[in-house]
């Protein structure tokens, strides 16, 4: 095989759509997770059975380049109609997926219907013991960072399905191919580990048993915060996650003996100097509510908001390079922070010359 070749989002989301298309759903007979970035690519119904059957065929004689061949055929228009470029992309990625329906391979990809929030899931187990510390070669997946545009194409709860964070490039990444079957769990046999170029590989840290899923930590809040809707294994043992035993919801209290805004969007303050910036900015408008204004905002407190998320994800979470995203970023910073401020003093957006003041006396320590 030729060296894997990196992938742009579009790249390797048709790519892996296509790779599915052709290996894991005839074997698994049903249709598994799609990103549908590009319009899925249209299979004759009759070449499902002959799919299968070239697939089960590859298990006995091991030859990929016929096996690769003949699901080009099958493909259709949709596979006679890529470049070079674009069949070098899925020759590799088909590779990937066959590898792990090899007979001793190890592992075995199966349907998985434990989930709620999924319709027509998968799940990965082991075939034989893993010894901690093993990496489990079949198991490999693709990443590709995702940009502005990128992340404009994904639709909630449609194909944001395998989408990870980068701490180490401080990015958004999408994560697809047999790795991205493996499901989490809070207390995992498995994690992921970075390999050359856009892959990734998985690698046992606990003993795996024959029979016995392979699973991975998606992250401490991935399913909510502290995984509080999380449906793992682990969490089913444990009470926790999704299975915990809430308490029932609180009556209404009282009428509130403190002022917060109509919004009730930002946070209530817990420190007291914060608390204290707040009192001083109410007093400052009662004993002076004449003053002229030094700036004023013609959007309303929700549209405010909106843009101040908008600008805080953008600059302050997105990647910084050079000056000028440094000073974004901290412009992000002091507007939210702001605004908070004016939302817990009960105040319009609009700010005098004393307001401003107290507020940029408090900007670059909050920003650190």
């Amino acid at each position: 095989m030729a060296r894997t070749t990196k992938m742009s989002m579009k790249e390797l989301s048709d790519t892996d759509d296509l790779a599915t298309c052709l290996v894991l759903d005839p074997l698994l007979g049903f249709k598994t997770h799609k990103m549908e970035i590009s319009p899925l690519p249209k299979i004759p119904l009759e070449s499902c059975d002959q799919l299968k059957e070239k697939l089960v065929k590859f298990q006995r004689t091991l030859d990929f380049n016929t096996t690769f061949e003949e699901l080009g055929k099958l493909a259709g228009e949709c596979f006679h109609s890529m470049g070079r470029h674009q069949q070098e992309l899925l020759r590799q990625h088909i590779s990937r997926y066959l590898k792990a329906f090899l007979l001793d391979s190890g592992v075995k990809i199966e349907s998985c219907d434990r989930y709620t929030s999924e319709i027509n899931g998968a799940k990965i187990t082991s075939t034989r013991q893993w010894l901690q510390g093993q990496r489990v070669a079949v198991l490999v997946g693709c990443i590709a960072r995702l940009t502005p545009d990128d992340e404009a194409l994904l639709k909630e709860g449609v194909n944001d399905f395998s989408i990870i964070f980068s701490s180490r490039k401080h990015c958004p990444q999408l994560w697809l191919g047999p790795a991205a079957f493996i499901n989490h769990d809070c207390s995992p046999n498995s994690k992921y580990v970075a390999g050359e170029g856009n892959v990734a590989y998985v690698e046992v840290i606990r003993q795996i048993s024959p029979g016995e899923e392979f699973t991975c930590c998606y992250g401490a809040s991935y399913f909510g915060e502290e995984n509080e809707t999380c449906e793992c294994c682990t969490c089913e043992s444990n009470g926790e996650g999704h299975f915990r035993k809430r308490d029932p919801p609180k009556p209404p209290t009282a009428q509130r003996k403190y002022r917060v805004s109509k919004m009730e969007r930002a946070p209530l303050m817990k420190d007291a100097k914060r608390a204290a910036i707040v009192l001083e900015l109410s007093a400052l408008r009662q004993s002076s509510p004449e003053i002229p204004m030094v700036s004023s905002l013609d959007r309303t407190a929700p549209e405010e908001l909106e843009k101040i998320l908008e600008d805080y994800k953008k600059f302050r979470l997105g990647p910084r390079v050079g000056k000028k995203d440094l000073d974004n970023a901290h412009q992000a910073s002091s507007h939210a922070h702001r605004f908070c401020l004016f939302m817990a003093a009960g105040l319009p957006m609009a700010i005098t010359p004393a307001e401003k003041g107290v507020c940029a006396n408090h900007d670059q320590e909050y920003d650190q």
